[in-house]
């Protein structure tokens, strides 16, 4: 029998038993993702279900997690996104202060 896999208390993270050895990713559940993403709950599952965030990984009848490095890819990929898209103009416009 596999062993269960364990939570990491201090960041949040399901962990094989030994991951060293079955080179699975880590999991984070979703006060985490809300955590590196800074979207709402309602943000997160509206992106996921237009394909423009990764999708969670079904953990039993209610309970889901994310890829970790999925996630963290997707932060890395909005930060790219801004250093080559010009800025938006705020709500009231590039006005000098």
């Amino acid at each position: 029998m596999p062993e269960i896999s364990k939570i990491n208390r201090t960041t949040g993270t399901l962990c094989a038993p030994d991951s060293s050895q079955h080179h699975l990713p880590a999991l984070i559940r979703l006060p985490n993702v809300k955590r590196l993403t800074g979207l709402s709950t309602t943000e997160i599952y509206r992106r996921m279900a237009e394909g423009r965030f990764p999708k969670s990984v079904p953990l039993g009848a209610k309970a889901v997690a994310w890829i970790e490095s999925e996630v963290r890819g997707w932060v890395a990929s909005r930060i790219s996104e801004r250093e080559t898209t010009p800025p938006r103009p705020g709500p009231r416009g590039n006005r000098a202060a």
